[in-house]
């Protein structure tokens, strides 16, 4: 289930003049404006929406159509332009360029051949369009509003996405509003949110920037030492080289420009990202403990890093069919649909009568209004990669979009698992970073900190095909009891709990190893790793075989909201999918919003969990946790105990706490802080009567969570080897109960693209 941020555009009259830049406030009528920085920076300093000639903005106006596209075109750059043809009224109008070229990029669809250039743009129109310009593909999830009810079907998605990416903040009052113009200091904010910087020149940007950073000059740019944060953007119309000349990117380079070339240059002391900001929270010191005899090792010696480590975001299907701009979804206005009875042309037809939608969307719902060109999320559709049909009858296709699976590009391989959301596999590597060595042995000492997870898009090199002993010993550690301790939570309100009074820290064995440069303690009682490189084996439809004699291994599934829409009829056929072997599924209850921390369930959690265990499969269930206190991980078992009176399960209820970025809004929880989120949360559903499990991407493992003090939990592991590795493994250093190792297995009566598990089961 990835970034988010902000948005801004203004409203022309017939030609836009472009505003010379003033030291104060550029504008008489702006003044005091909450929007007035915004505004300032796009409009004076940008260019990018100007004002009037008698120097004001009129930041409560609202926009047209064709000034919205004009304002997109001058940001993106838009080469490519659709015929004339496709709309009836845009000949003559002063924007007719902008809004064929929008179309060409399935951006601007207009409806039943009509663009209405001349027409207000509303609130969700101009999100839609938005949110298809930088491809941030999202779930159709019901956005959290008062009036989300009043959120046409095409614009329910990606009004919940900018929101949970943070883009949309500062609504009054908890409304959405989504039928009401856009005021043109509603675009200009909205773009601010999103785009910390915009280059619009040659001349070289040598300023760390803390967010994202767009390159709109068209004849190329460079960057220097510098560091960015977020995520860079290069537009579409970028046909120059982009000289990244000692940068470091926190995020992804996205790359919307088939002709621009990007280059890098590195130094020997490259610029380092700035680390988290960690919240103040109490510490204590760890007690090592004293090694044993090192003539035992625990492991199969070094474990060379494997690609594709995922983070398991509730209910986002992976695409791995996009190209390595790190999730921009290429657009072919001439990609056809194989449904009958529906049209697709150059912009999106609505196939019921009496239903408006403007500038483009795809109308799947009588009588609602949809807007440029979004494509509806309508049960029946394939999730899929470009090219991929939707099987959704009479639904209409924007002009040759891709349609992404839903989710939002993060890293090779690396997958969130948060609802709807995608990654690409086409994301570059970062250098190098750690082979885990668990025979390594370092002297003790602290945990410097690390970046943000980047996982490795490296094969591994010289991968053992069976166990190997290593160079240099490590004290062993014993496994976790099989009759496990899950603790109970003190009697006191959940607000005054502190991270003493949830767990004690961890010993460590003394022994360290290596992650992105910073030395991981190695803790006492946590069972390392005991599967191999030669104990797995790849089978038809994505789906990995353990082979090795140690375990008895279980295929399993995971699914959300997500799978189920995209059946016909909203519902995975239960019985189809254990007759094609799943024995046991994880099933999304509900999620907690990386910006917003609202509290959603999942629409059909209740109808999975039933189906599931009608047909005997293990059923378990998970909730994407955002929990930055004590007090929020309680909540959140609360949240599932209370969605599972009446539901009956027998498998484990899942603690998925994530921390992609800095968007996210647990960005800079404390190592001590996250554990104890995570065993509170354990403890509670414990003290239920259910089984507690812990998700640990490798990051987090390592770096954010004390894996001593959750020894007594399950852990859920994410890393999607390719399936072009001969010996592909789980490359943890501790052993996991479950192994999400693809989120590309095709299961009969779900579907294709869902996320394959293994579950490791001991042998008695």
């Amino acid at each position: 289930m990835g970034r988010l941020h902000y948005i801004k555009l203004p409203l022309m009259t017939l030609l836009i003049v472009l505003l010379s830049v003033t030291a104060a406030s550029a504008f008489s009528d702006t003044q005091g404006h909450p929007s007035e920085a915004a505004i300032n920076k796009w409009s004076a300093e940008y260019g990018l929406i100007s004002g009037y000639g008698d120097g004001t903005f009129h930041p409560n106006d609202s926009i047209t159509k064709g000034a919205f596209a004009g304002i997109i075109d001058r940001m993106m750059h838009f080469r490519a332009k659709s015929d004339p043809s496709v709309f009836r009224d845009i000949a003559g109008n002063y924007w007719a360029d902008a809004i064929l070229k929008l179309h060409a990029y399935a951006v601007f669809m207009g409806e039943n051949g009509y663009a209405e250039p001349s027409a207000p743009i509303t609130r969700q129109q101009a999100v839609t369009m938005i949110a298809r310009t930088f491809d941030f593909a999202a779930d159709a999830i019901l956005p959290h509003y008062i009036d989300d009810v009043n959120i046409a079907g095409y614009a329910r998605s990606t009004v919940s996405e900018m929101t949970e990416r943070g883009y949309l903040e500062g609504v009054a009052g908890d409304y959405f509003r989504p039928d009401d113009p856009i005021t043109r200091a509603d675009v200009v904010r909205i773009f601010d949110n999103i785009m910390t910087v915009m280059v619009r020149t040659p001349t070289p940007l040598t300023q760390n920037v803390t967010g994202n950073v767009l390159i709109s000059s068209q004849t190329g740019a460079t960057l220097r030492n510098m560091y960015i944060t977020g995520d860079l953007y290069i537009a579409p119309g970028v046909i120059g080289t982009v000289l990244l000349d000692n940068v470091s990117i926190g995020g992804e380079t996205r790359n919307f420009a088939r002709g621009a070339s990007v280059e890098t240059r590195s130094t020997s002391t490259p610029p380092v990202l700035p680390p988290e900001e960690e919240e103040p929270e109490q510490s204590f010191p760890v007690t090592p403990v004293t090694p044993a005899d090192p003539g035992n090792t625990p492991d199969s010696g070094k474990t060379s890093i494997d690609p594709g480590e995922t983070t398991h975001d509730p209910g986002r299907t992976a695409d791995s069919g996009k190209t390595s701009d790190s999730g921009k979804t290429s657009i072919d206005p001439g990609e056809t649909t194989n449904d009958p009875g529906r049209t697709t042309d150059s912009g999106a037809t609505t196939n019921d009568p009496g239903r408006t939608t403007d500038s483009g969307a795809t109308a799947n719902d009588p009588g609602r209004t949809t807007d440029s060109g979004a494509t509806a999320n309508d049960p029946g559709r394939t999730s899929g990669d470009s090219g991929e049909t939707t099987k959704d009858p009479g639904r209409t296709t924007d002009s040759g979009k891709t349609p992404d699976s839903g989710r939002t590009s993060i890293d090779d391989g690396e997958t969130t698992h948060d609802p709807g959301r995608t990654t690409d596999s086409g994301k570059t590597s970062d250098s190098g970073k750690t082979s885990i060595d668990p025979g390594e042995t370092t002297p003790s000492g602290p945990v410097t900190p690390s970046m943000p997870e980047n996982p490795e898009n490296e094969a591994p090199t010289n991968t053992p095909t069976y166990p190997v002993t290593p160079v240099t010993p490590v004290t062993p550690v014993t496994p976790a009891p099989a009759n496990r301790d899950y603790g109970t939570l003190p009697n006191k309100p959940a607000s005054q709990m502190t991270v003493r009074d949830v767990y004690t820290p961890g010993q460590t064995t003394g022994q360290y190893f290596t992650f992105q440069g910073s030395r991981i303690p190695v803790y006492a009682g946590v069972k390392a790793r005991n599967v191999y490189s030669g104990d797995f084996v790849w089978r038809s439809g994505h789906r990995l075989r353990y082979v090795g004699s140690r375990y008895n291994a279980w295929f399993g599934v995971d699914v959300s909201a997500y799978q189920n829409r995209d059946r016909s009829n909203g519902t995975i056929n239960w019985a189809a999918a254990k007759a094609d072997g799943v024995q046991f599924a994880m099933i999304r209850v509900g999620l907690r919003g990386t910006s917003t921390g609202a509290l959603r369930e999942d629409a059909y959690y209740g109808r999975n969990i039933d189906g599931a265990m009608a047909q005997g499969i293990q059923t378990g269930v998970y909730i994407f946790a955002q929990a930055k206190t004590i007090a929020e991980a309680i909540e959140e078992a609360d949240f599932v105990i209370a969605r599972l009176r009446g539901h009956k399960i027998n498998g484990p209820v899942s603690y998925d706490w994530e921390m992609k970025d800095s968007s996210y809004r647990v960005y800079g929880t404390s190592k001590e802080m996250a554990t104890a989120c995570a065993v509170a949360f354990c403890k509670r559903v414990a003290a239920a009567g259910y089984t507690p499990m812990v998700y640990n991407s490798r990051y987090v493992c390592y770096i954010k969570y004390d894996q001593g003090a959750l020894a007594p939990y399950m852990m859920w592991y994410p890393q999607y080897p390719a399936t072009s590795v001969t010996y592909p493994y789980p490359n943890l250093y501790y052993q996991m109960d479950y192994w999400q190792f693809t989120d590309s297995a095709e299961v009969d009566g779900i579907g294709k693209k869902i996320d394959g598990n293994i579950w490791f089961k001991p042998k008695s």
